[in-house]
């Protein structure tokens, strides 16, 4: 068998335990079928592919060209030619050799090999051989009668044992089945299926019981392995429950079977990504939508609902939606805590929104426990302002601080500071 490494992404028998891997890497034989190994027009797997070019998923890898898993690229089950040895030919069914006594007198691969030449009265002893209106087929040789032998039609025959009369003249067995005291039956092993001997253990359209089909799901391929269904996952996709799915963007298995993210949260290469923005998020409840209202002295704000606000002890002490206002001996610290432990990109910029009043700036900081992450002085009247984009990893719970602080005086001192934090987390 054939696999090139990580292309087998998922594998389970539906309602059962997990089957055991496949090997990493191509040997040098051909497929379960051992037809060829692949030879120099064999090219590797496409991008998602399970199998090299001149093979085809059953369970395993195995040959196109090998007949016991028949001869189409979408088929598993054996050639069904009777009293013959098959081979591929351009993607359908033929004969290679009759088995002794037998010929393909018609020259389909759809009966096999149809002719018993011992007793057929049109081909008595070989194809084409045919016997006069009044003589009979009798061990190859045209006769005159049967003897102890049935006359069918002048084909002197045991109907105990010939499969075009078995039992009684023109009741022909079909498929792969022999005649046996005077009735059809299939070899040991395999079970009648519309008329076709199947192995129920590994056919694909008979997985354990005759009609019961192996269906393909979307980005992966069926097949079937101990008379149970089985599935396997193209690469970048898994195998949850019964779906393929690509755990690189799926919102619902992100990075994984049943990770999923939250409301809203995209999932980019196998990571939630969560965003948090200042004005969007803010409320009127503490802790809300991963914010807090604090002053530099870790009291809590309290919310004006006449002006929209969260202001603190000092009169001055605000926060609004996209900005804030520091106090004389308090800062305005907007808080954001992490609900997951991952990285968090933050940007956006601080301004000046009073222009024209006061005599200096205020002082921004944006800070992680006792570590200063970014910080920079905003002048007075510096209506563009400075901006910020910085990314750092965070704990489950881990709190981080914008803070507007004075500089010289409190005067006119309201400002823009709006970040925006993108968490990106494993679920």
């Amino acid at each position: 068998m054939r696999l090139l490494s990580g292309a087998l992404t998922a594998l389970s028998v539906l309602g059962c335990a997990e089957l055991a891997p496949v090997e990493d890497a191509p040997d040098a034989g051909g497929g379960t079928g051992g037809g060829t190994d692949g030879g120099a027009d064999a090219l590797p797997p496409p991008d998602g592919g399970l199998c090299w070019t001149d093979q085809k998923w059953c369970g395993v890898c195995v040959d196109l060209s090998d007949p016991s898993h028949g001869c189409a690229s979408t088929e598993c089950d054996p050639c069904p030619t009777p009293h013959a040895t098959a081979k591929c030919d351009s993607e359908k069914c033929a004969v290679k050799t009759c088995d002794p006594g037998w010929a393909d007198c018609n020259k389909s691969a759809a009966d096999g090999c149809e002719v018993l030449t011992a007793s057929d009265h049109a081909h008595c002893g070989k194809c084409g051989g045919a016997c006069a209106a009044s003589e009979v087929c009798l061990a190859g040789s045209c006769a005159s009668n049967c003897g102890s032998l049935q006359n069918c039609a002048g084909s002197c025959v045991n109907t105990a044992t010939n499969g075009q009369h078995c039992g009684s003249c023109n009741h022909a067995c079909t498929g792969s089945q022999t005649c046996q005291g005077g009735a059809c039956v299939c070899p040991a092993g395999l079970t009648a299926c519309a008329g076709a001997c199947i192995d129920t253990k590994v056919s694909k359209q008979n997985c354990g019981a005759c009609g019961k089909a192996c269906t393909d799901p979307a980005n992966g391929l069926a097949a079937c392995q101990a008379g149970q269904c089985t599935l396997a996952c193209l690469a970048g996709f898994a195998l949850c429950g019964s779906q393929c799915v690509a755990t690189a963007t799926s919102v619902s298995h992100c990075g994984g079977c049943n990770k999923a993210c939250g409301p809203s949260e995209p999932c980019q290469e196998g990571a939630c990504v969560a965003t948090f923005s200042a004005s969007a998020g803010f409320s009127s409840v503490q802790g809300k939508n991963g914010w807090s209202y604090l002053t530099s002295d870790s009291a809590a704000m309290t919310w004006v609902s006449a002006q929209s606000y969260w202001q603190g002890a000092e009169s001055y002490v605000l926060l609004t939606p996209g900005g804030g206002h520091p106090g004389v001996n308090l800062d305005a610290v907007r808080r954001w805590m992490a609900p997951k432990a991952g990285s968090v990109k933050i940007t956006g910029k601080a301004a000046d929104t009073h222009p024209g009043c006061g005599a200096d700036g205020v002082i921004v900081s944006i800070r992680k426990g006792a570590s200063v992450l970014w910080q920079a002085t905003i002048a007075k009247d510096d209506t563009t302002g400075q901006s910020f984009d910085l990314t750092t990893t965070v704990g489950a719970g881990e709190k981080i601080d914008f803070v507007l602080n004075k500089g010289a005086d409190d005067y006119c001192d309201s400002s823009h500071f709006d970040p925006t934090l993108v968490l990106t987390y494993k679920p």
